[in-house]
């Protein structure tokens, strides 16, 4: 396994695997449910340049970042009936079902940026819609893991998504929506955090299972920590050989075509990682992500806190 990873966050998750998948799962099972629960298999953004080994056997896993701009439109049925088309396009693609590509026995994580766009001018309840869709997506397709979707909660006018929240997170266990609490330009408003750290409990109360990712100083146009055009598909095959240092000029992305290009930038390492405890009060999460966060908030430094709610 990747040694970049803080050992603490390493042993939650071996610990979350070995509970979700049972004293019976072999080692492989084990460590490649600690991965998906870290949300990123890869070298922190600190160590891109350096090489590192997976664990031998281990399958790989196909990311593949993707914008959703082109998607959006004013009327809902068409807006959600490009991002079907589209997230399923790709994803077949990538995992080599519809494309000369080598099919990935590993699994295949979806990032999906520029969210953001297809909520602009309609209604708290198109989030759902998203939410759907990225569902249908995880059945339809290869696709193990979707990235998405992106809500900056950073913005005032964002604030009556917050009502949603509670039903977006338990959507479906192998969505992962992405929380902005805060930017060095906006700040972060109290009543808003207050409002995540709601929800989250909500959802943990219901006994939903998943993960969130809750960030400050983000945007929803980040392929693992570069900012990179709408246009661009990025795609990263992690596999068994030891990979060599990517270069400066890593931009190996494809055009609106969606054809796929096998280098790509190392995934960025989320930085800190919480297992989160049933019973998590609104205050104790409250404080958690405050904790976490705002000092980096202050200091206008991106920061990504992965919770899992196991």
């Amino acid at each position: 396994m990747p040694t970049s990873y803080p050992d603490i966050a390493l042993e939650r998750a071996l610990d979350e695997a070995i509970h979700r998948l049972g004293p019976s799962a072999g080692s492989e099972q084990i460590e490649r449910e600690a991965l998906r629960l870290l949300g990123a298999p890869s070298p922190s953004a600190t160590h891109a340049a350096s090489s590192y080994r997976m664990s031998t056997g281990t399958p790989p896993i196909r990311h593949v970042s993707v914008s959703a701009a082109r998607c959006a439109s004013r009327r809902p049925s068409t807006q959600r009936a490009r991002l079907y088309d589209l997230l399923r396009r790709m994803a077949l693609q990538a995992a080599g079902v519809d494309s000369d590509l080598p099919p990935t026995d590993g699994g295949l994580h979806l990032h999906v940026r520029d969210t953001s766009l297809l909520l602009v001018g309609h209604p708290p309840s198109m989030l759902d819609v998203l939410a759907d869709v990225f569902a249908h997506i995880l059945r339809d397709t290869p696709t193990s893991w979707i990235h998405g979707p992106f809500l900056d909660l950073a913005l005032e006018e964002n604030a009556p998504f917050l009502d949603r929240l509670s039903d977006l997170i338990p959507a479906h266990p192998a969505l992962c929506p992405i929380l902005q609490a805060g930017t060095l330009e906006n700040g972060w408003s109290e009543w808003i955090l207050d409002g995540m750290a709601w929800a989250i409990a909500t959802a943990l109360e219901r006994g939903s299972k998943g993960q969130v990712i809750v960030s400050v100083n983000d945007c929803d146009r980040r392929a693992w920590g570069h900012r990179v055009h709408m246009d661009t598909v990025v795609v990263h095959g992690m596999n068994n050989a030891d990979l060599a240092p990517l270069p400066v000029n890593w931009m190996g992305v494809s055009s609106a075509d969606l054809s796929i290009h096998p280098m790509s930038p190392p995934i960025r390492e989320i930085d800190t990682v919480r297992m989160l405890q049933r019973g998590s009060t609104p205050d104790i999460l409250g404080q958690l992500m405050r904790s976490e966060l705002k000092d980096a908030l202050h200091r206008g430094i991106r920061k990504q806190v992965l919770l899992v709610l196991p």
